[in-house]
């Protein structure tokens, strides 16, 4: 049982981390995009240019912090369902197990 709830903690785990990884290089690439966007923005300021409206795309609404369905709230509950599923195929995989003698 607990070699199934290690799978399963590090298949939740692995899924989150690929998540979390494009995540983060989404965010570096928009992030890289608007640094240099407002260094040519600031460069055509000093210069006194006409500035044409912004070319950066909105950013998406950010959830609110007490948020119940962040990221992580969506891994525990995985991790739950698959450890729901676990004890629910192997709970009878114990019978088959020898069991230890009594002394009398």
């Amino acid at each position: 049982m607990i070699v199934v709830g290690g799978v399963a903690f590090t298949a939740v785990a692995l899924s989150w981390a690929a998540v979390a990884w494009q995540y983060i290089a989404n965010l570096r690439d928009q992030t890289a995009f608007a640094v240099k966007e407002l260094e040519v923005r600031d460069a055509a300021s000093r210069d006194g240019r006409a500035l044409q409206p912004a070319t950066a795309p909105a950013q998406p609404p950010v959830p609110p912090p007490g948020d119940p369905w962040t990221l992580d709230a969506r891994g525990l509950l995985g991790l739950g369902a698959l450890a729901g599923l676990a004890f629910f195929i192997f709970r009878g995989a114990s019978d088959a197990l020898p069991r230890p003698r009594s002394n009398p």
